[in-house]
């Protein structure tokens, strides 16, 4: 069911579906069949890069607090 379910949103970059592949090459890897885990894992991972996800956001240094902000800049 989850195969079906990708396949019908193949074209689709969203959460649910990295989680999907995510899970089925987890499976995939406890069956043995390490070529199919492979590739799920790879249509995660570019769905990953096409969305951004691997970039790292600036923090909003006004929510951390003055005496972790102290120590942060002491290293």
């Amino acid at each position: 069911m989850a195969e079906s379910a990708l396949r019908r949103s193949d074209t689709e970059n969203r959460i649910d579906v990295i989680q999907a592949l995510i899970l089925l090459s987890l499976t995939q890897t406890g069956c043995g069949d390490k070529g199919a885990a492979f590739i799920y894992a790879s249509r995660a991972v570019g769905m990953i890069l096409n969305m951004g996800l691997n970039l790292a956001r600036k923090y909003d240094q006004t929510s951390v607090s003055p005496r972790f902000r102290e120590r942060i800049e002491r290293c």
